[in-house]
């Protein structure tokens, strides 16, 4: 079983060099796409570690911004001609960590071959629904420059709303994800041929909660879907972001039967 992971960090080097270590075997390869806002250097250490690899193109990313799509997107294009012949790739934080052993999870993609593990909600759940309302709008969340609000509320008052297909249906949530190489695939594909549907998830804010499980959902490998990103998240603090999870939270996250967690902070 070939795989390979995407890590998207900003921080934290001993941090992600522990991670990257806990999810290499000799079957799978990392590419870590590195904030541009971030030294490169102070990271340097991990791109000696056979397999593991940075993404060349990096950008800047931002909270809410469309970059932090066009940041899986570049990762996901370089990974495959690293290895086309990777059978799932899955994207990881640089503040996720594993939390059963290596083995039982590439057993588990074994035994589900072809299947693309997501987290999405309903069309007609009010989070999917209110989310959904941010892409009528125009937001300039990767960009800032002196009026910035101001020229988006100017945006919106004199430019049409923005829609998408009628037949598209929105979903999603959580953006982490393990999929199969068909869906990276055809991922890849949308975004090369359909740039007027990808224009839709730009200049919008949250894009990444709803970008790959709606491309996927209205799809020809829906069936492909499993409600579950395989990943402990607890979001019980009502945060923007998730909570930091401890020792304390160890039962819980054992119960679920996860296979990753996330956040964690290791100073």
């Amino acid at each position: 079983m070939q795989i390979g992971h995407i890590i998207l960090a900003h921080k934290d080097p001993l941090q992600l060099q522990r991670l990257v270590k806990s999810i290499l075997n000799k079957d799978s390869i990392v590419i870590i796409h590195l904030d541009l806002k971030s030294d490169m250097r102070v990271f340097s250490n991990i791109s000696e570690i056979p397999n593991a690899y940075f993404t060349k193109n990096r950008l800047s990313v931002n909270w809410g911004g469309y970059s932090q799509v066009e940041a899986v997107i570049r990762s996901l294009d370089e990974l495959m001609k690293l290895n086309p012949n990777l059978e799932y790739i899955n994207l990881l934080s640089g503040q996720d960590y594993p939390v059963q052993k290596l083995s039982k999870f590439h057993e588990f993609l074994k035994r589900n071959p072809g299947r693309a593990f997501m987290e999405f909600l309903p069309s007609d759940n009010p989070w999917v629904v209110n989310a959904g309302e941010r892409f009528n709008k125009y937001h300039l969340s990767d960009h800032s420059f002196f009026g910035k609000f101001k020229v988006e509320r100017l945006m919106n008052l004199l430019l049409p709303k923005r829609s998408f297909p009628k037949d598209f249906i929105l979903t999603g949530r959580s953006q982490w994800f393990t999929i199969d190489s068909e869906c990276a695939r055809y991922i890849l594909h949308v975004i090369r041929c359909n740039g007027k549907l990808i224009r839709n998830f730009k200049f919008s804010w949250g894009a990444d909660e709803l970008f790959f499980q709606s491309l996927i959902y209205n799809s020809p490998l829906k069936d492909k879907l499993i409600n579950d990103n395989l990943r402990y998240i607890d979001w019980s603090e009502n945060q923007s972001s998730p909570k930091t999870l401890t020792i304390i939270d160890i039962e819980q996250i054992c119960h679920s039967k996860s296979f990753f967690a996330r956040k964690f902070d290791f100073h």
